[in-house]
Order: structure tokens, then C-alpha cells, then sequence
């Protein structure tokens, strides 16, 4: 277990110097406002993204602040007060020092990890096989981001305690200590007011009943009956207090939109798995190389968990629990960061499928999968891991550096900055910030017409209009974009208007709800000095001229 724990401090190193990213200077005013009496807010409400507040959004529209397509019913607010304590410890502690605000992270990573050695030596077919799951769990890839980015310690906080409830289950129910049963649904219950993808612990306990746990299904069945309760129990309070996700196309609340979430399901969960067995995600690689290689890791473990051996309980158990927790972790974007708990499982099979290969007699084709699931899963991230925690603004934040050509002077200030195109909403949005954390002028305020991976069609309709069209994908598509709107719940329509300080944004075509073509009538003339024009060229913003032509211009 100390083996487990000294990686996770020693990866832990490479993130002491990340400071504070994005959701970070967030959260970091929020404790201040509160410290300070300044907020009317409850002090665990530091998860509450959008407020449901439809005079407030509409509000937040009109300045700039949310983009022009965002639902006015939105609501994106999470209750993770368990979390939210330990960044109150932190402001408390140290509130000038992020270094030991993220070293707080990593003890959480290495709690875990500790956990993780723990149940495996439950689970597995050798203590040999459990050190190894728990140096896999480690290493895993999608903790990176939990234990380099502040705002996302809440996963590492969870997992801590739905591990620490899964091990209470099994010594419950095969060791008979009844404590532990009756402690087991409070573990639970903190993991859930944790981070809500503790829901993901019913996987791993359903997983136990169903291939370890011995006795008649009848019985292992009612011994689900406590979680199950608690997750009730948990999810009622969670709606009465106001919290959960409503009108957003990236969180979608299973149980208040069953139909938009069974549509997003195929699609997320396949994400979702193939997160779970690939290598780090490197955008500069060719995708074929990136889905090959998962793709060879997938087919090694589905290969050596149905083969049949008794040795290979382990394996079966993590692949259910892994597969089987991905389905609610769909409400969510597919990103792997969600995976922290749902690692566990396939760390399981891949310490077992390591052990049986290559540290006993085994043929050739099963020496190989092997090899490859030990340099995709152990040798690449120890190699990747420390790298990206380090570099965690330019790796994963993609864009988020973006911060335009360098106007001289005062070239933004007191101006209207209007972005015409950008592949990555949180670029556009976090610009005006990047640009004051570095000294240089900010804009009045900050338009972004167009979000989406294709670059869209620009027509300048006269002196102070212009339609922005992209017919193949329309918008919102893809990334961040999506969780203001979900167009299948709320679609737009011919003919919808959406007023702002500057602007006034026509619907003029639209397919399956997301509109493909919109006109953007502004206030004055589109050469005025008060506005200044940029679009995304070649990973980069660049500035453009202004007037009817809209042609791109580096010279600014």
C-alpha cells in the first residue's frame, strides 16, 4: 500500500505548480464573497454553474456572459457539499497558496489509490495481482485531471468514500461483521454528497452480488436493498433542495428526461468505454492510431475475461462493474475524467490479465495483449502523466491559452469584441480573462456568434447585418457549446429572435431543431469604432477587417 501511495504523492508533484484554472478563479471568488459576508449564497452552493433563474439568464444573455443560444430555463447546479468543505478547508488553511491547495488534491488521489490496494487484496486471485491493480489504478490516465485541477478534486473525494463502501459491503457480507453493513450505506451516503457520479458505486456493488458474493440470488439480491435506499433517499433530497441539471444539451438528468437521455446514451457510453481502455488522448497524433490502440487493449481484456478460468473472478467482476457504471456516468459529458471510479474495475482486469500472461506459462497472442495493455497502461502514463499534470492549461484545457494577437495600447478597451467563429467554446469565452491575467486590454463585451467544429459561411448583408450559416452540423454542436442548450428539448425555430446590448439574432433556417443559418443585425455599422472583429484561423484568433468584405486579416 506505502509502494501505491508514494507514486500518487510522486505524480502528485508535477501539479504543485498549476495555480488556479479556469473553474478555479470561480470557485476562489465565490470562498472569498462568502468568507468576506458578501454572498447570499449557502457556503456548499459552489457548485451551482447556472442558477434557475430565467430573469437572471436572460440577463446573463444579454451582457454577453452566456452565449445567445442559451435556454432561459437552464439549470446546472450540483450538491457536493463534502466537497465543497474541503476547498472551505483550504481558503481557511492556506488561501494564498494554491501549491498546498493542490497537495490537499493529492492526498485525496493517494487516499484513494490506498483504498483501491485495499479492496483488491478482497478481490483478487493473489496479493501479487492486488499491488499490481492498485500501481494500474494509479497510474490511471483518467486521474490526472482530478488531482491537477482544483475543481475537479470532488471525483477523488467520491471515490475515496464509494471504495471505502465497497469494502465495508464485502466485509459485510463475507466476513459477517454486521458494523460494517451498517456503516457501509453512510459511506455511500458521503460519496454521494461527494460528487453525483458516486452513483456509480451501485455498479460495483450489483457486480459483487451478482459474480463474488455466495448464497441464493434471492438473498444477495436484498442485500442491495440499503444502497438502494440511500441512493433514493439521496436523489429525493437532491430534487427537493433545487438541485440537478434541467434544460442543458450536456447534463441531462436521467430521471427527469429519460428520452434525451436514452438518445445520448449509445453514444456517450461508447465514448465512455473506449475512454476506459485507451491511451491518453493526443491531439497532434492521427485518431486511427489513438482508436487502434484502444481498440487492441478492448479485444486483449474482452479475449482473457471470457476465457474460461476460475482464476479470473477478479477480472469478470471489474469489467461488469466498469461497464455497468459508465451508463450513468453518460448524463455527462464523455470525458475521462468521469472514469476515476469505473477505473478501478478495469484495473482489476488488466493486473489480471498482466499476472496470468506474462508472470506465468501463456501463449503467444495472450503474451502480446498483454505486453500492449503494460506499455498503454503502465509505461505511457508514467511517461504522460506527470507531463500533462504539469502542463494541465495547454494539454487538456484545449485553447484555453488562446488569448488573441497582442491589440497595441487600448486596442480592446471600451469595445465590443465580436468572435465570429471559435472550435472551442471555453477559448472564446474565457479570451476577454486571459487577456487582463496578462496585462493587456479587455473588451466591454464579448460576442460569440458561431461555436462548432466546422468553420461556418460569413455574408455580409448590408452595412450593419450579416448571416452566419453552417449548414453541415448548424450549432450548438459538440464540446462546452452544448450544455447551455439542448436542442432536441428546446429547439429553435424559424423566425426566433434573441436581443443583446449590441446585436439582435435572427433564427433564418434551421434543421432538427439547431439553427443552420442566423442574421446578426447590430445596433451601428460593422465597420464602428466600438466594435472590434475576430475569428478562429489555424488554431489561433486573428483579427478581421472590418466592414462588408469580413475577410481575415493577421495584420490586425
Amino acid at each position: 500500500m506505502w509502494v501505491v501511495v508514494g507514486v500518487c504523492l510522486l505524480l502528485g508533484l508535477a501539479s504543485l505548480g498549476n495555480g488556479l484554472l479556469a473553474d478555479d478563479l470561480m470557485h476562489y471568488q465565490f470562498l472569498s464573497a462568502h468568507r468576506a459576508g458578501r454572498s447570499e449564497a449557502a457556503w456548499w452552493d459552489m457548485f451551482v454553474l447556472v442558477e434557475h433563474d430565467p430573469r437572471r439568464t436572460i440577463g446573463m444573455r444579454t451582457s454577453g456572459r452566456y452565449p445567445w443560444w442559451v435556454d432561459p430555463n437552464l439549470r446546472i447546479a450540483f450538491f457536493r457539499p463534502l466537497s465543497a468543505a474541503t476547498h472551505h478547508l483550504d481558503f481557511w488553511l492556506w488561501p494564498n497558496s494554491p501549491g498546498l491547495m493542490h497537495a490537499h488534491s493529492v492526498v485525496w488521489h493517494a487516499g484513494a489509490c490506498a483504498m483501491a490496494w485495499a479492496v483488491a487484496r478482497r478481490l483478487s486471485s493473489d496479493p501479487r495481482v492486488a499491488g499490481l491493480a492498485a500501481i494500474f489504478y494509479a497510474l490511471s490516465f483518467t486521474h490526472v485531471v482530478p488531482w491537477s485541477w482544483l475543481a475537479h478534486r470532488n471525483g477523488l473525494v467520491s471515490t475515496f468514500w464509494a471504495l471505502a463502501c465497497l469494502l465495508a459491503h464485502i466485509r459485510w457480507r463475507s466476513d459477517r461483521k454486521w458494523i460494517a453493513g451498517v456503516v457501509a450505506p453512510g459511506l455511500l451516503g458521503a460519496a454521494l454528497l461527494s460528487a453525483e457520479g458516486a452513483v456509480v458505486t451501485l455498479a460495483f456493488l450489483v457486480s459483487y452480488e451478482l459474480l463474488v458474493s455466495k448464497g441464493r440470488l434471492r438473498s444477495r439480491l436484498l442485500a442491495l436493498t440499503p444502497a438502494l435506499v440511500t441512493v433514493a433517499a439521496w436523489r429525493v433530497v437532491y430534487k427537493l433542495l433545487g438541485y440537478g441539471a434541467l434544460g442543458s444539451g450536456g447534463y441531462i438528468d436521467p430521471i427527469a428526461d429519460p428520452l434525451n437521455f436514452l438518445l445520448a446514451l449509445p453514444a456517450r457510453c461508447g465514448s465512455l468505454i473506449a475512454l476506459s481502455v485507451s491511451p491518453p488522448f493526443i491531439p497532434d497524433l492521427p485518431l486511427w492510431l489513438w482508436a487502434a490502440s484502444a481498440f487492441g487493449v478492448g479485444i486483449a481484456a474482452l479475449v482473457f475475461v471470457l476465457s474460461p478460468d476460475s482464476k479470473r473472478g477478479a477480472a469478470r467482476f471489474g469489467l461488469l462493474a466498469a461497464s455497468l457504471g459508465c451508463l450513468p456516468l453518460a448524463a455527462s459529458f464523455p470525458v475521462d475524467r468521469l472514469l476515476v471510479l469505473t477505473s478501478f474495475g478495469m484495473s482489476l482486469v488488466f493486473a489480471e490479465l498482466v499476472d496470468g500472461a506474462l508472470l506465468r506459462r501463456a501463449g503467444a497472442a495472450r503474451t502480446l495483449g498483454a505486453a500492449w495493455v503494460g506499455v498503454i497502461h503502465l509505461v505511457v502514463p508514467t511517461l504522460a502523466d506527470p507531463y500533462v499534470s504539469s502542463h494541465l492549461e495547454a494539454v487538456l484545457l484545449v485553447h484555453s491559452d488562446a488569448h488573441g494577437p497582442d491589440l497595441p495600447g487600448e486596442g480592446l478597451k471600451r469595445k465590443g469584441l465580436i468572435i465570429v467563429h471559435t472550435p472551442d467554446y471555453p477559448a472564446a469565452d474565457k479570451l476577454a480573462a486571459n487577456r487582463a491575467r496578462r496585462g493587456l486590454s479587455v473588451p466591454n463585451f464579448v460576442w460569440i456568434l458561431h461555436s462548432g467544429p466546422a468553420e461556418p459561411e460569413l455574408e455580409c448583408v448590408d452595412e450593419s447585418s450579416v448571416v452566419v450559416r453552417e449548414p453541415e452540423f448548424g450549432w450548438p454542436v459538440g464540446g462546452f457549446a452544448v450544455q447551455f442548450r439542448n436542442t432536441r428539448a428546446t429547439p429553435f425555430r424559424v423566425g426566433d429572435t434573441v436581443r443583446t446590448v449590441d446585436y439582435t439574432a435572427e433564427i433564418t433556417e434551421v434543421e432538427d431543431g439547431q439553427p443552420t443559418a442566423v442574421r446578426f443585425q447590430f445596433r451601428a455599422r460593422l465597420d464602428h469604432e466600438s466594435f472590434v472583429w475576430a475569428t478562429w484561423d489555424e488554431g489561433e484568433f486573428v483579427w478581421m477587417k472590418r466592414g462588408p468584405s469580413c475577410e481575415p486579416s493577421r495584420g490586425g
